[in-house]
């Protein structure tokens, strides 16, 4: 079932919305909006909030006064109905941890795109004022992909490349240092679907947003929808009297030989220069870091993206998203040679310690 969330702008509008849901229901798409009810026998709000809950899909027409009463820009007694259904709307986002399909953004005009909710903006949206996007939102409400992803062909083998004596290859680290910087790395967030079936999320937040989106965006533009070598390398050490941890990234530069060997490209005399990124995750409850765990186990893969933190929480980008195969959990107690990439992570604990002893002194 579909339900559609509106403002009663005008007389016009309301009849748009209604020439669009007979529409939505000529095309086979059981479609519900409240001007098909005439008096609801368990009252509008219980209405609302049961057709909100049980459809598949909620469309919301995004206007000017549709935004202004979602926002409480208007006197109280106006909008109560949108301002009732938009609560939900948020609230079930919320528990849902920004991630869902259920709720999917319209607009009838070019001007009205600028007022889609913010907790939406990151979600696809259909203007319909394009015959050719309403089609698209009958495809998607009915299931019909546009374009079928055809099956994954072997790659075809190249044949080896001769090196000339002496040559020197460098290979820059899955880590743009300068960009880095920047970007400033400060959280580590984890999504998981209702659906336990789909891979579940791990995302990384940044101060600077924007240069945090750069460093996906160019990981993406390098390895594609998935990192098939799984050369970003991530570390999950986990503290063994505590829910805290650390989260490493660099480069698996095993995985960067094989390609570069896959490729026939010989490595005898090759440079490989890393540089890696920590973060320390301090924490009380690791329930989510444990859900994703159990996810993982199940799909043997999850998806890595961008977060990106709003005043309704954090969203993810799934557009930057990379599909990966491999991240390795560990305990503290099992760092201990010297040699082990993972050994800064015992001096990332007494550097956090002196500062606090610092800070309580």
């Amino acid at each position: 079932m579909v339900f559609i969330s509106y403002s009663h702008d005008s007389d016009s509008f309301c009849d748009q919305v209604l020439e669009l849901s007979d529409y939505l229901r000529s095309q086979g798409v059981d479609c519900n909006i409240d001007q098909y009810e005439e008096s609801p026998p368990e009252g509008w709000p219980k209405w609302m909030e049961k057709q909100i809950r049980e459809a598949e899909y909620v469309l919301v027409v995004c206007s000017e006064p549709y935004l202004q009463k979602a926002s409480l820009q208007t006197a109280p007694s106006v909008g109560l109905g949108v301002k009732w259904e938009t609560s939900l709307i948020e609230n079930l986002l919320y528990e849902e941890g920004c991630v869902s399909n259920k709720f999917i953004p319209i607009v009838f005009s070019v001007e009205d795109e600028k007022h889609i909710l913010t907790p939406l903006k990151g979600f696809t949206f259909y203007n319909l004022k394009y015959p050719l996007k309403k089609q698209d939102l009958v495809n998607r409400l009915l299931g019909i992909k546009k374009h079928k992803k055809p099956p994954l062909g072997k790659r075809p083998s190249l044949p080896p490349k001769n090196t000339k004596e002496g040559a020197r290859l460098l290979v820059t680290s899955v880590i743009d240092v300068e960009l880095w910087n920047k970007a400033s790395w400060n959280y580590v967030g984890y999504a998981s679907y209702e659906d336990e079936s789909q891979p579940p999320l791990l995302g990384l937040a940044f101060n600077n947003q924007q240069e945090g989106l750069k460093i996906f965006s160019d990981w993406k533009k390098r390895f594609g929808d998935e990192d098939v070598n799984d050369e970003i390398s991530i570390h999950i050490i986990e503290d063994d009297d505590s829910d805290s941890y650390c989260v490493c990234l660099c480069s698996d530069l095993d995985a960067v030989k094989q390609r570069f060997q896959t490729s026939g490209m010989s490595d005898d005399y090759s440079i490989y220069i890393d540089d890696q990124r920590w973060h320390r995750m301090d924490v009380v409850n690791s329930k989510f870091k444990d859900l994703f765990k159990r996810d993982f186990e199940k799909n043997k893969c999850f998806d890595f993206v961008p977060f990106v933190l709003t005043a309704n929480g954090i969203q993810p980008i799934m557009d930057l998203a990379i599909r990966k195969k491999k991240i390795t959990f560990r305990k503290l107690s099992e760092v201990k040679d010297e040699k082990d990439i993972d050994c800064f992570v015992h001096t990332v604990i007494k550097e956090r310690e002196a500062n606090k002893r610092k800070v309580n002194s």
